[in-house]
């Protein structure tokens, strides 16, 4: 063997190889058992929110939060690779507005009073409603990762789908369910293929939808993480987005591109 495919190898090894791992693969014919893992997480994730019934006096104007009501933190009992950062709770005040309504989700300090309202989170915190709100106003910012592909998938899943429960009317629009393995894809296909509610999916889109390959992409480097996954909604179809997520906490995350995969439209307006 010559001296220069020897260093080609040694490159292969060294430099190629971790990173083919750390991807994780894609187009492979069964899902992977992490992609199962995930989907399943998901899955937990939304029968958990679809299971709240919203409350009637979350139905109010200037909605009172009593404390009584769906616990936001259950979350991370799905999504066990990820934790408040310490002396933190996930907590919100309820948006109860003529359009709809649904959670303003916050990072609150263990040792504060919890907000009743709406109004009496602006008030404390008006800059978190300006354009340029401090990073310190996103309550993601207040979530830590263990540094895995899972603890990253699940960030940025719960990015996604977060604030996804008590959802009333014009909120339902915040529908986007993250794909990651076959099993997700299919359940999509065969809703969107037998529904009532709007739409029902063209041979053609059932076809095309079959083709996507749902398979995650987590690359390590040494500041940052991307993470690639494909995610649906009833209004507007399949996308693929990439995100930049800190490596380190804070894990600021930065949508960088999402891609059109197959366009969709329910054709429900609310």
């Amino acid at each position: 063997m010559t001296r220069k495919k020897t260093l080609i190898i040694i490159f292969l090894v060294i430099f190629i190889l971790p990173i083919a791992c750390q991807i994780g693969g894609r187009g492979n014919e069964g899902d992977s058992a992490l992609a199962m893992t995930i989907q399943e997480d998901i899955h937990q994730v939304e029968v958990l929110y679809n299971s709240q019934s919203i409350p009637d006096h979350f139905f109010e104007e200037n909605a009172i939060r009593r404390g009584d009501e769906f616990d936001p933190n259950k979350v991370f009992e799905i999504f066990d690779h990820l934790k408040m950062e310490e002396g933190f709770t996930l907590d919100y005040v309820y948006d109860s507005n003529p359009m709809g309504g649904y959670p303003e989700l916050y990072a609150s300090r263990i040792d504060n009073e919890r907000y009743e309202t709406l109004l009496d989170y602006t008030e404390a915190h008006p800059d978190c409603f300006e354009k340029s709100a401090p990073a310190d106003c996103f309550y993601l910012n207040h979530v830590k990762t263990d540094d895995t592909e899972e603890g990253f998938l699940q960030l940025v899943i719960l990015y996604r789908m977060g604030d996804q429960f008590y959802l009333d009317w014009h909120a339902n629009y915040n529908d986007a369910v993250v794909i990651v393995g076959n099993e997700g894809l299919e359940k999509i296909i065969k809703e969107r293929s037998d529904t009532s509610f709007g739409a029902q999916f063209t041979s053609l889109q059932q076809v095309k939808a079959k083709g996507i390959d749902p398979t995650p992409e987590v690359l390590f480097n040494e500041k940052s993480v991307f993470v690639k996954l494909v995610w649906f909604t009833k209004w507007g179809g399949f996308f693929e987005t990439t995100y930049q997520v800190n490596r380190l906490f804070p894990h600021l995350i930065q949508v960088i591109e999402t891609e059109t995969l197959l366009e969709y439209e329910c054709d429900i307006m609310f």
